[in-house]
């Protein structure tokens, strides 16, 4: 027993230190980390890690831009053993960010009835979740401003952008705050609206030197407002942070 419990957290360690590289912007390393290890993992006794890993690699596969990727480790990630065990997670954050991935998976594909199950599924699981907290119902709303995005309601996503990335301030945790202002932030410059995504960024200003996305968002603020010069700079900044990452075109969807 010793034996398993031993393997489990060597492997476990594996998935964090996959997380790290990316972290760092070498996606491409931690894909190739992640990819090695899951023909280790026991498929009983490590379902948990074994959907954690296809959920990460999804992420990965989306950074790349690569969308058919991204829906086939997703796919993986949301069946069997290994999903019930996010599920039941003392945290169910792996959880609840394997069915976001699979909502920004399903944005980028364009399938709306797929969509629309997927958010009603994360929304049934955050309503009877037995410690609903504010992260879950962040998650809930960015998840809903998906799907009304998707089907043309965009007063609606932006009221629930709007209060995502409040919410996120009020918890006060920066990656949350970041991905939560990036897509408010993109969804407001789509609607026309320059003037509050000039806001949305001055907010996350405090995060520009370290993350990738709000450089990104810079500078298609910059852009938008005609600026050639400094966007140019942003984006070489955003680059230089996003590592390998490929940086989303302007024609990309908001990342919710």
């Amino acid at each position: 027993h010793l034996q398993v419990g031993d393997r489990y957290l060597r492997h476990a360690l594996t998935i964090w230190r996959a997380v790290a590289l990316a972290d760092n912007g070498r996606t491409g390393e931690a894909a190739v980390l992640l990819k090695d290890l899951l023909p280790q993992l026991d498929k009983k006794e490590e379902a948990v890690l074994e959907a954690w890993a296809h959920s990460l690699l999804s992420q990965f596969a989306l950074d790349h831009d690569d969308v058919p990727a991204a829906q086939a480790w997703i796919s993986k990630a949301l069946v069997g053993d290994g999903l019930q065990e996010l599920e039941q997670d003392a945290d169910s954050a792996s959880y609840i960010e394997a069915n976001l991935v699979n909502i920004h998976v399903l944005v980028r594909a364009g399938k709306l009835p797929e969509l629309r199950r997927a958010v009603a599924t994360l929304q049934s699981w955050v309503e009877h979740a037995p410690r609903r907290t504010a992260w879950m119902d962040i998650m809930l709303m960015r998840a809903k401003a998906a799907e009304a995005w998707s089907e043309g309601h965009r007063t609606s996503a932006l009221e629930q952008l709007k209060r995502a990335m409040d919410q996120a301030e009020l918890l006060g945790v920066p990656g949350l705050i970041v991905s939560a202002g990036q897509g408010y932030a993109i969804a407001c410059l789509e609607a026309g609206d320059t003037d509050q995504a000039m806001a949305i960024v001055a907010r996350l200003s405090t995060w520009n030197g370290l993350d990738w996305r709000v450089a990104w968002l810079e500078a298609r603020v910059y852009r938008a407002l005609g600026q050639v010069s400094a966007t140019d700079s942003a984006l070489r900044k955003a680059q230089q942070l996003a590592g390998d990452r490929v940086l989303p075109s302007d024609k990309a969807p908001p990342y919710f």
